[in-house]
C-alpha cells in the first residue's frame, strides 16, 4: 500500500512515513560513520502526522549468496547417420504408393473406356439426326399434291366424273359432279 493516493487511509500515511524515516536515518549514518550506541528517533522531511519515536537499529548486511558452480555437461555421441529404417515401415511405405499407383491405373482406364463409349453415342446422335432429317424430307416430298397423282396413277386409279358424299344422320348419299358443273 502507498500513501500516495487521494484517499489513503491514515495507517497508511504512518507507515509510510515511518519507512521514510528509517531510510534517512540510515543515509545520515554511512554519512558520518557513526554507528549509535543507543537508539534514536528521526523524523525529516514534511510529515502529515507527527510519528511516534521508532527504534531505529543499523542494518546488517545480508552476505551475498555462492554462486554454485555449474555440472559439467557430458558430450553425447552423435546418432548413427547409417543405421536403416525398419523394413517392416519401409515395406508398408512402398505398399501404399503401389496401391495408389495402380488405383489411379485403373481410375484412369475407367475413365477412358466410358470418354470413347460416350464418343460413341454422340456419334450414334449425329447420325440418327442425319437419318431423321432425310426422312423428314422424303416425306415432305412424297407429300405434295403432283407426288400423289403420280402415284394414284401408277396404281391404276383414275379421276372419278363425280363424287359421292354419303350423310351419316339421314343415311343418304348424294352425287356432286367433280369439277363443279
Amino acid at each position: 500500500m502507498t500513501a500516495r493516493g487521494p484517499r489513503a487511509n491514515s495507517d497508511a500515511i504512518i507507515r509510510s512515513a515511518r519507512r521514510r524515516a528509517r531510510a534517512n536515518a540510515a543515509r545520515a549514518r554511512k554519512a558520518e560513520d557513526v554507528a549509535p550506541e543507543e537508539p534514536t528517533t528521526v523524523a525529516t522531511g514534511n510529515l502529515a502526522v507527527d510519528p511516534e519515536p521508532v527504534e531505529i537499529e543499523s542494518p546488517e548486511p545480508e552476505p551475498k549468496p555462492q554462486r554454485q558452480p555449474r555440472p559439467r555437461r557430458q558430450a553425447v555421441p552423435a546418432p548413427d547417420l547409417t543405421a536403416l529404417p525398419r523394413p517392416a515401415f519401409v515395406a508398408g511405405l512402398l505398399s501404399l504408393i503401389v496401391v495408389a499407383i495402380v488405383g489411379l491405373l485403373l481410375l484412369n482406364t475407367t475413365i477412358n473406356s466410358d470418354s470413347f463409349h460416350l464418343q460413341e453415342l454422340r456419334d450414334d446422335k449425329v447420325e440418327m439426326t442425319r437419318t431423321e432429317q432425310a426422312l423428314e424430307d422424303d416425306l415432305s416430298r412424297l407429300n405434295t399434291l403432283n407426288n400423289l397423282e403420280a402415284a394414284a396413277e401408277r396404281l391404276g386409279m383414275e379421276e372419278p366424273d363425280t363424287v359421292t358424299y354419303l350423310d351419316l344422320e339421314t343415311g343418304e348419299t348424294y352425287e356432286i359432279p367433280r369439277n363443279g358443273n
